[in-house]
């Protein structure tokens, strides 16, 4: 059952803890003089579909060396058409090349630092593209190359998975997609009907439920739904079970495409249904969405109806 995962994996937090006391912290001169540039601010905006010239990303880095960053030289950025349907990627294009002269002492470190903008129009006429080429909900993949004075260069394929994540003490920005998404306006209350096709309780009767459920608003085509989970970690047996409470989830509208990266709930990650799309029927405003438990295979189908 999952109450002894979790406990298992509490102990291993706690023995990992107290080693981590015991231990020095590698010092980044131990790091074999690498260099990153770590994301203070952003990514920020959006590319819209329909406003090329008029929507745009910004961000602001600051750059780590063994030299307080003055032994980068340049930061250059590529960009790539990411076809999602696909999979596919065309050849990435550079996009821009920012040298030392351009960067600038953060405020708070003194650490060189610059911010970055690129249009959606920019990207386009970098991959050779127009919107003619593209689909909405597709996405643009952008990805960056740190060249120090010695030669040495850095990229999302040499960096550790530990410096590109988002710790507070690094968060290498080397790679990201930037969705390309039209006006979205799902904003409102829904009438859901849950059915669900595997968890923990099934024989129990709750396979099915029905609930209303709000979906707010965050900007840039992005959704807080409270109520993703159809009532089984609220009100079903999951809440008498495991002591759970409703999953509030980010749902991302990019043109039509539904999807919602990063969802999960206490025990797993929440991944799109492979057997299952999710929908959005823009005639009458349904949204049918199907997740799938990555570790005990939760799996469930919600048909959202507008009220």
């Amino acid at each position: 059952m999952k109450r002894i995962n979790i406990l298992l994996a509490f102990a291993f937090i706690l023995a990992a803890t107290a080693c981590e006391k015991d231990r020095a912290f590698i010092e980044f001169k131990d790091l074999e003089y690498g260099a990153f540039p770590r994301l203070i601010d952003g990514v920020n905006g959006e590319f819209n579909f329909f406003n090329p010239t008029g929507s745009g990303i910004d961000f602001t880095v600051e750059f780590y060396d063994e030299n307080e960053g003055k032994n980068v030289q340049s930061y250059a950025w590529t960009v790539s058409y990411f076809d999602k349907a696909n999979g596919t990627f065309t050849t990435p294009a550079t996009i821009g090349t920012f040298n030392a002269s351009d960067f600038k002492p953060a405020p708070e470190t003194g650490l060189p630092s610059i911010t970055i903008n690129f249009s959606f129009q920019q990207a386009l006429d970098a991959m050779g593209l127009t919107t003619d080429d593209i689909i909405g909900g597709d996405a643009v993949r952008f990805n960056a190359t740190l060249t120090k004075t010695d030669g040495k260069t850095f990229d999302i394929s040499n960096t550790g998975a530990n410096i590109i994540g988002n710790a507070p003490a690094f968060g290498a920005l080397f790679s990201f997609d930037q969705n390309i998404i039209c006006p979205s306006a799902l904003e409102g209350t829904y009438t859901a009907v849950t059915t669900y096709h595997s968890h923990d309780f099934l024989g129990d009767g709750y396979t099915t439920n029905t609930q209303d459920v709000v979906w707010t608003a965050l900007g840039s085509g992005q959704y807080e739904v409270a109520g993703f989970d159809g009532g089984l970690y609220s009100t079903g047996p999951y809440q008498s079970g495991y002591n759970t409470t409703a999953l509030t989830v980010t749902v991302t509208d990019a043109c039509g495409t539904i999807s919602f990266d990063g969802a999960s709930d206490p025990w797993q990650m929440l991944l799109q249904d492979p057997t299952r799309p999710s929908t959005y029927d823009a005639a009458t405003g349904v949204i049918t969405i199907s997740p799938l438990g990555d570790v005990y295979g939760e799996n469930w189908t919600t048909v959202y109806t507008p009220k």
